[in-house]
């Protein structure tokens, strides 16, 4: 714990040292150490790994990420903190920056750092954005460097340690004919490769126990995603004690993504006769928390031997994705010029709104909405295209103040597109969704659907999750359904699979994205539900699954049927 000014000691849980590694580390040693890393190469495949895999003593860590990261060649704007603020935010630094998010979460209630270690973190996280603007979702780096910080001395040093993880996840992220094209040092840096990585994790659960696959299978086979996804995309903070945490960045550092991996499975396998006994998803995050009770703990040298036992090959992933490519690609791509993101944003700027009405301005991160917190604003933003962050959000329409009937709405939102919906109800739930054209005329696709795969909905109270149009991600469902036909227990060996999805599908029965009828609002079709209905007096309203987006009720329970309490609607400016 070398900062004192950033980590509260009362809430740091130090790993113990093994004695290996008291050896391994002492003065005699470390020379040994130092000269392995001075003679460069790729380290992993040197003896550093072994040594480092004892774990790393807690006084030495900062200095020994920095000289496996090799600060020390990387430029000097790309590690000198001041300048780097003044670059990012101007002549004005705030004093508690609104940092990206890049679609994750750092998770500081299950970490160790005071308030300036948090907000140096979240400065670090700006710098990020600013610099490299085309990492518009990669939700590991506020993790990461969460993580970092509770063990780097310097706001220089963590700032140039996250830069040389970004740059070599990005240099091989986005290769071109190298044998690690298209691979990850450390993490994906897009949204297909996050999708890619998650479904790496479940290939590679599978094959170490099947049984425990099929188990998380069939319990998060309601989700939208594998319940493991969100564990990979805050580097296990949400699952892991802190000082198997420690252990397991030290071998990041070195290993990359393969650490993460490692610790996971082991993770899972350590807990196997629970899980396999859970009876759903809550079961399960109860035995896998940061703070175990007695019943679940897991002594931490037992957690580090199941992970040394878990093997992981690039070249597994490198099939993986190259399997994915072969597929007829109908998807919107995920790939956008850096020059609509070089101005992105964390929150909105809102600006004022037209014909009056309330309080306006130009603050940034200032909204006029009651319903919407910077939380919320912060989740969502994250899931609007990128090429529109960069725009003003104006609030054109409130129930509060331009009443509960449908023409008013209407005729506010008159040839404004794209627009985001935002509903709250008597019960609480926040939710609503983002329409990518406008609401048609008098004499305009009355009781026809319209639009197209921009269009999405979600959910943000009780919880915040996106649901984007299926035809996004069908074809790697599809992929993934013929690549896990197998990934059954031995019991249910012979069952045959579920058909993948066709482009006829997706064209015919999973494309509805917006309607008009009779005076009310459709938004999401395809089977027996509507995605979000709202009726004529912007009173009530009915959610349920969808074709089109694949949602479960919006409310965030299995109530379909929900009573308003405030609508909002906002167009770009």
């Amino acid at each position: 714990m070398p900062n004192e000014e950033w980590v509260i000691a009362s809430r740091y849980q130090q790993d113990a040292p093994t004695p290996a590694a008291t050896i391994q580390w002492n003065d005699a040693n470390r020379a040994k150490v130092d000269k392995i890393i001075a003679a460069g190469g790729d380290l992993e495949k040197t003896k550093l790994k072994k040594i480092v895999r004892f774990g790393i003593p807690d006084a030495l860590r900062g200095q020994v990420y920095g000289r496996i990261l090799k600060l020390n060649e990387l430029a000097e704007y790309e590690k000198n903190y001041e300048v780097a603020l003044t670059r990012t935010h101007g002549a004005v630094i705030p004093a508690e920056p609104m940092a990206p998010s890049f679609g994750g979460r750092s998770n500081f209630s299950n970490l160790a750092l005071g308030s300036k270690g948090v907000t140096v973190v979240n400065h670090v996280l700006c710098v990020i954005a600013h610099d490299f603007p085309n990492l518009e979702y990669c939700p590991y780096v506020p993790a990461v460097v969460a993580l970092l910080a509770h063990h780097i001395a310097s706001e220089d040093e963590l700032l140039g340690a996250t830069v040389a993880i970004v740059k070599r996840s990005m240099a091989r992220g986005h290769g071109h004919g190298s044998k690690d094209a298209e691979d990850w040092a450390f993490f994906p840096t897009y949204r297909k490769g996050a999708n890619y990585m998650s479904r790496a994790f479940g290939n590679l659960l599978h094959q170490s126990n099947k049984k425990l696959h099929h188990k998380l299978t069939e319990l998060h086979s309601a989700s939208p995603e594998p319940v493991w996804t969100s564990w990979l995309n805050t580097l296990l903070v949400e699952t892991l004690p802190q000082s198997a945490l420690w252990r397991m960045l030290d071998c990041f550092v070195l290993e990359g993504f393969k650490a993460l991996f490692r610790f996971g499975i082991a993770m899972l396998l350590v807990h196997r006769d629970a899980i396999l006994q859970a009876t759903d998803l809550g079961v399960v995050r109860s035995i896998l928390q940061p703070e175990p009770s007695a019943t679940t703990v897991v002594p931490l040298p037992t957690l580090c031997k199941a992970a040394d036992g878990v093997t992981v090959a690039r070249a597994d992933t490198r099939k993986l994705q190259d399997h994915h490519k072969t597929l007829a690609g109908i998807s919107v791509s995920d790939d956008i010029h850096e020059a609509h993101l070089r101005y992105q944003r964390g929150m909105p700027k809102m600006a004022t709104r037209t014909g009056g009405g309330g309080p306006g301005g130009g603050k940034e991160g200032e909204t006029t909405s009651s319903v919407m917190n910077d939380e919320h604003w912060v989740a969502l933003w994250s899931w609007i295209p990128p090429a529109k962050r960069v725009e003003a959000l104006e609030m054109i329409f409130t129930t509060k103040e331009h009443g509960t009937h449908i023409t008013n709405l209407f005729g506010r939102s008159q040839d404004r597109a794209p627009l985001i919906v935002v509903l709250s109800t008597t019960d609480g739930a926040v939710f609503g969704a983002y329409v990518s054209h406008p609401f048609p005329g008098d004499d305009e696709k009355k009781g026809e659907w319209y639009g197209n795969g921009e269009t999405f909905l979600f959910t943000l109270e009780p919880f915040a999750r996106c649901y984007p149009w299926v035809g996004r991600t069908m074809v790697d469902d599809a992929s993934s359904h013929h690549n896990e036909s197998s990934d059954v227990s031995d019991d249910n060996a012979g069952q045959s699979s579920p058909s993948g999805p066709t482009i006829e599908y997706i064209r015919d029965r999973a494309s509805m994205f917006v309607m008009i009828a009779e005076r009310a609002i459709h938004i999401g079709g395809g089977g027996a539900s509507t995605g979000l209905f709202i009726d004529t007096t912007l009173t009530e309203g009915e959610t349920g699954t969808c074709q089109t987006f694949d949602n479960p009720p919006l409310t965030g329970t299995k109530e379909s049927h929900f009573d308003l309490h405030v609508m909002e609607v906002f167009a770009f400016s």
